[in-house]
């Protein structure tokens, strides 16, 4: 049962982009951040933060830009700090070597003596089956008991997963749909925290979410990441029709114009999935704004054509506003390269 199985919890890992192209990726070499777990005495409070960063010709972190973090304990500063105690050998293009971007998630591990804090609590466990078993009871004051569940109960990483599960569920049955896209975002970045049993549906949500945007490279990396987790199970030819699917749409789609709303969410970190590519700036200001592959990092600017080669590797948009701001991403031409699933 779904319920019984929240004390069943699974570690976190790192998000890393890999290249189709044949080249030599940036290699971590070296783990300068000690290796011991912090310890409290006194609260359970646990933050992360998803971000993307840039390997330079050196080999060295920069760059780095929070596509995510905590709402619950502030942690950009310890999560920058363990970027930058990470050593590349830089990544090799054509006996050259390049700059390439990276995506990597770092959780804080909060320990007690005695006891780890890897689990939810019994009062969270309480509120959550509470909450969970009356997602379609139109009697059930949803909001105020997710209110009372998030400022009562949710402190770890683990609680912060389950609780950004209900809040996507809750979003989708109100159809708020930038709330369903904000909690749906956080659900899948804290993917490894939450039971078996809700990792595949919200992976299988989460491509959706990417193919009703047109960010077909978005929907075929949640693909790849949901065919390695071994503990899913997820059979080969699953896999092998939903990629077909996706490539199909994709090369239906000879020209996408994709809109990007920034408010909530400052950062966004876009696929591109064919070869040429330009934004427009429709409303508010953007402070940023970057092209990010595995073989290649350059700024760029609005209005002006990019062109993706095959030695570039998989590419994504890093695009940061200045508070509330609205693009539209233009894409046409060739398949760029895609993730190899």
């Amino acid at each position: 049962m779904i319920i019984n199985s929240l004390k069943r919890i699974v570690p976190l890992f790192g998000l890393v982009a890999t290249s189709c192209v044949v080249a030599q990726p940036a290699t971590l070499i070296k783990n300068n951040n000690p290796k011991f777990v912090e310890t409290s005495q006194t609260n359970r409070l646990e933050g992360f933060a998803l971000m993307s960063y840039i390997i330079d010709t050196e080999g060295k972190v920069k760059d780095i830009d929070y596509l995510l973090t905590s709402d619950v304990k502030p942690f950009e500063e310890k999560a920058a700090t363990q970027l930058q105690n990470f050593v590349y050998s830089p990544a090799i293009q054509n006996e050259e070597v390049v700059s390439s971007s990276r995506v990597y998630l770092v959780s804080e591990n909060i320990g007690f003596v005695g006891y780890s804090n890897d689990s939810v609590s019994s009062g969270f466990y309480r509120r959550f089956a509470n909450i969970y078993k009356n997602l379609q009871n139109t009697q059930f004051d949803l909001e105020t008991k997710l209110t009372s569940l998030y400022e009562a109960n949710t402190k770890n990483t683990a609680e912060q997963a389950l609780y950004y599960f209900l809040e996507m569920n809750v979003a989708q049955r109100k159809n708020e749909l930038s709330r369903y896209e904000e909690a749906l975002f956080r659900t899948y970045t804290l993917k490894r925290f939450l039971p078996q049993e809700f990792q595949f549906p919200v992976s299988q949500a989460y491509i959706q979410q990417y193919m009703r945007a047109g960010d077909y490279l978005g929907a075929l990396r949640v693909l790849r990441e949901t065919k390695k987790n071994r503990k899913l199970n997820i059979k080969q030819d699953v896999v092998e029709k939903a990629y077909a699917d996706i490539l199909t749409q994709l090369e239906n789609q000879p020209t996408t114009s994709r809109p990007y709303e920034f408010s909530r969410i400052s950062t966004r970190l876009i696929g591109l999935a064919k070869r040429d590519v330009a934004f427009e700036v429709n409303a508010g200001t953007i402070e940023k704004a970057q092209l990010r592959c595995d073989y290649r990092v350059e700024s760029v600017e609005a209005n002006k054509s990019i062109h993706i080669n095959d030695k570039d590797g998989v590419c994504q948009l890093l695009v940061k506003s200045d508070g509330s701001a609205r693009i539209t991403i233009k894409e046409s031409g060739q398949t760029a390269p895609l993730f190899e699933i």
